[in-house]
């Protein structure tokens, strides 16, 4: 009996083992193995739909592929697996009967819809019974009594019942003149306490330091996931020189970013032209994105910007 026992036990702990070797394995792929990413464009700004690009982005040293394709106006993607497309793998796990179970149900329900068709008209299309013309005149004209008599009977006061109406409209809109005033100048103030809550807060070095430690962050994730290698070549213009200037000026100044790897050639003829190819490579840590994470929770300013922001029209 202990011998059944132990079997058993044992067994269980070596499923638990399992499972929980599968679950350090996929923390540890999440956290160290790069997401990918690709991209190849190209193409003519006048006919766009001429232009190709494609976009893939990979897992597990391209294990795993997703593929985004635009060519002649048109886009597909695919979804590869160890080089294996997932359409192919569907393809062979559908049934071989499929075909002939959906034929045959088309034939049994046609006989039905033709039964459906040849029916007559339902019981309640029966039941609906036409008004009589001669039962709505004598209704119309009831209320044309009534109304000759109640008319003739309130005509006299109808001027000045109007009149009275109208005078009393007027002192009520007056009334309510100095509740107006008062909600406008309670409005004035609210702003002004905003602002100047506003101007408080951030000048709290509290805030100051939070700010500062949230940019840095910042920057150095968008640097991580910025790609890696850049190439490409690009040759554009436009009718008014001066907007091509500017957009040497902005490429100039974002030479940190691409690191001048893509070779530009303006054209000053005064047309809208734009034609090159563009490739690019990058790849993102699952790990730089949990440290990131980690120390935006933990640190104790942005808990403390988080808190007063909850609490703010307490302070108000």
């Amino acid at each position: 009996m202990l011998h059944i026992l132990w079997m058993i036990l044992k067994f269980i702990l070596i499923v638990l083992g399992i499972l929980l070797g599968l679950l350090v394995l996929s923390i540890i792929l999440i956290l160290f193995c790069p997401l990918g990413y690709r991209a190849q464009v190209s193409g003519d700004l006048e006919e766009w739909k001429k232009a190709q690009g494609t976009v893939s982005v990979s897992w597990l040293f391209r294990g795993i592929v997703l593929t985004l394709r635009l060519e002649d106006g048109k886009t597909a993607h695919s979804i590869r697996i160890l080089g294996i497309p997932v359409d192919k793998m569907k393809r062979r796990r559908k049934p071989s009967g499929s075909a002939g179970k959906a034929s045959s149900k088309r034939k049994r329900s046609s006989p039905e819809k033709k039964k459906i068709q040849s029916e007559g008209p339902s019981e309640q299309q029966k039941k609906v019974q036409p008004v009589k013309p001669s039962d709505f005149q004598e209704e119309v004209q009831n209320r044309e009594k009534i109304y000759d008599v109640s008319g003739s009977k309130s005509g006299e006061n109808g001027v000045f019942q109007k009149i009275r109406n109208i005078i009393s409209g007027m002192m009520d809109k007056l009334k309510k003149i100095p509740a107006v005033i008062r909600d406008f100048i309670n409005g004035i103030q609210n702003v002004y306490d905003k602002i100047e809550y506003g101007k408080q807060f951030l000048e709290d070095p509290r805030v100051k330091e939070a700010l500062s430690f949230a940019w840095q962050r910042s920057r150095r994730l968008v640097k991580h996931i910025l790609p890696v290698r850049m190439e490409g070549d690009v040759t554009f213009g436009c009718e008014d020189p001066s907007v091509t200037g500017t957009a040497l000026a902005i490429l100039g100044i974002t030479i940190p970013f691409h690191k001048n790897c893509i070779e530009v050639h303006p054209l000053f003829d005064g047309q809208n032209y734009l034609e090159g190819e563009v490739k690019l490579r990058g790849r993102v840590y699952g790990i730089i994105l949990a440290v990131t994470a980690v120390q935006v929770y933990f640190n104790k300013n942005i808990k403390y910007v988080i808190s007063r922001w909850k609490h703010k029209e307490e302070s108000l």
